[in-house]
């Protein structure tokens, strides 16, 4: 009966055994402001103008879209929203919030917490999955592939929140800020532009 179990258990651990290691994250790169003028504006590309008078042409990703940002609260956000939020640290899978943004729908920059340049400080994006009071606030569950993150919004914190707009919003002499993010083929895309 010992031999039966014990080959069990090995045969059970086998499979888990026998796959190869997950890869190890590479580093990517941060993120890089970009703001100017609409020069002009395609799917595939942006051309924005400087303050100093030069012209940049921006890479877009595939239905990259246009928003305006307002304040709000956390009555504004809902499960199943997408939300991105920096936080101070409060144990493993933990934080309090000294930001919260609700993204338009579409906008998806990445996934997962990671952490940021200040110290015990991490972003996270994700999808709302749990809302609830706590103390001293209101507690967002926020899920990624890699898990989840609780993070603590404090009473009266205010909320942003990305209202979508239409393309046509972002037209010729409309000041825009945005961000570029690096692609798997190494080129810099941004997935949305700004009004301020």
């Amino acid at each position: 009966m010992r031999y039966l179990i014990a080959a069990l258990l090995v045969s059970a651990a086998a499979p888990a055994m026998a796959q190869p290691a997950a890869p190890a994250r590479v580093a990517q790169e941060p993120p890089r402001g970009i703001g100017g003028t609409v020069v002009s504006a395609g799917d595939a590309a942006v051309v924005l103008r400087q303050k100093d008078g030069t012209e940049q042409t921006v890479a877009m990703t595939p239905g990259w879209t246009v928003s305006r940002p307002r304040k709000g609260g956390i009555g504004d956000v809902h499960i199943g929203d997408f939300v991105a939020s920096a936080s101070k640290d409060a144990g493993a899978g933990r934080g309090v919030a000294n930001e919260v943004r609700v993204m338009e729908p579409g906008y998806r920059p990445e996934y997962g917490t990671h952490a940021m340049g200040q110290p015990e400080t991490s972003m996270t994006h994700g999808f709302v999955f749990g809302i609830a009071k706590a103390a001293g606030g209101t507690e967002l569950t926020v899920a990624y592939p890699d898990g989840k993150r609780t993070i603590l919004v404090p009473d009266g914190m205010a909320v942003t929140i990305s209202d979508l707009l239409p393309r046509s919003a972002a037209g010729q002499g409309v000041a825009v800020t945005g961000v570029t993010r690096a692609s798997p083929d190494g080129v810099r895309r941004a997935s949305r532009l700004t009004l301020p």
